[in-house]
């Protein structure tokens, strides 16, 4: 695939899924076949996000396990994520440290964004503020292995003492056992169904150095990791990714948020929150692709309006035209006419979108891997 097509499958780096893998080997929960499955990827091949959420929760039904992505995240060494590793250690300070993580993250998660702000706490305290966020919904067990692997691997590298000083923020309940955590991060402050994925510490240590910086690797360790980030397949927005399945939802009727969040692997809420991180809602992107749908196949086909209500996903006529009055302050014929009179095109059957049907058994679909760009 060129790095100029888009690509809709959200993807983690097989390096993170060998990490995971290596923690299931060493306590003997990992079937042979699968461990030699995984063994045999590449580890600059990138893995669908769903095809590895699926495969964990069918691992969890069988042996359930609420601390085996805290447990997996101590599994990891420095180089376990390849270059963003070592750009990220060879960094001058914590700042820049963050900072890259922030711009690469890509190269082993497509569906996380790292993001630094410096708040002011109570007095004249300054915070600064690690937020990660997520486009897909992610398990427990994911969610625990994306941020303390990141603090497992790099906070052994940050400035002294500031672990001690680290509120580590999750935004489900506190389990009972708390054992795992500690094991993990040590005596870092926890927080629990917390608005806010992260977390944070004195901002004055954003600008200590890091143990092991190194300006000649950072330098061409920047260099390599940005080559990597121009190389990988475009991703869509969710924007773009949710228009794409409201045109085929419009063919069965009125779009549901619930099913289409379904179809997108995250809640109705998570839904809610990315498009409005995006700057729209699921009611406005629906809107106006109706309307634009309705304005394409009056002023270009010649489809009857009760199939054009049709297809844009009205129960009935009377909706449409209330509907399409509000849009353009005419009737979907009056509009016709006037359309056809200016602009007068020989008519085109336009047809409803094909439907793209999910396969028939997901689990069949486990840790499928397509070829990465470059």
């Amino acid at each position: 695939m060129s790095p100029d097509e888009p690509e809709e499958l959200l993807c983690y780096s097989a390096r993170l899924i060998e990490v995971f893998a290596r923690a299931l080997r060493a306590e003997g929960k990992l079937p042979l076949q699968v461990t030699s499955l995984i063994e045999g990827i590449d580890p600059d091949q990138r893995v669908p996000i769903a095809s590895v959420h699926q495969f964990l929760a069918a691992f969890d039904a069988v042996v359930p396990d609420p601390d085996l992505g805290l447990r997996a995240s101590r599994q990891m060494t420095l180089g376990d994520g390849g270059a963003l590793d070592y750009a990220m250690s060879s960094a001058a300070t914590l700042r820049d440290c963050l900072h890259v993580a922030a711009r690469y993250m890509r190269l082993v998660n497509d569906a996380a964004s790292v993001s630094l702000d410096v708040v002011r706490a109570e007095g004249d305290t300054e915070l600064a503020l690690v937020r990660v966020r997520n486009q897909v919904e992610l398990p427990r067990t994911a969610l625990d292995f994306q941020l303390c692997a990141l603090l497992w691997n790099h906070g052994q590298l940050w400035p002294e003492g500031m672990s001690d000083t680290l509120v580590v923020s999750f935004p489900y309940p506190a389990p009972a056992d708390l054992s795992e955590y500690r094991l993990t991060l040590g005596g870092a402050s926890l927080r629990f169904s917390a608005p806010e994925f992260g977390f944070s510490f004195p901002a004055h240590y954003l600008d200590a150095p890091l143990r092991s910086t190194d300006a000649k690797l950072h330098g061409v360790m920047r260099n390599h990791v940005e080559w990597i980030l121009g190389s990988l397949p475009k991703v869509r927005s969710l924007t773009d990714r949710l228009r794409a399945l409201l045109i085929e939802e419009l063919t069965r009727g009125e779009p549901s948020a619930s099913r289409v969040a379904r179809r997108l692997f995250m809640s109705k809420r998570t839904l809610g929150r990315r498009l409005e991180d995006e700057g729209t809602t699921f009611s406005l992107q629906l809107d106006a692709l109706r309307k634009e749908l309705a304005l394409r196949y009056l002023q270009t086909g010649d489809l009857s309006i009760a199939e054009v209500a049709l297809l844009t996903g009205f129960s009935s006529s009377g909706a449409f035209h209330r509907a399409f009055r509000r849009w353009t302050g005419d009737t979907p014929r009056s509009f016709r006419i006037a359309s056809r009179q200016l602009f007068p095109l020989p008519a085109v059957r336009l047809s409803p979108p094909a439907l793209q049907h999910p396969e028939p058994d997901a689990t069949k679909k486990h840790l499928r891997t397509p070829q990465r760009a470059g």
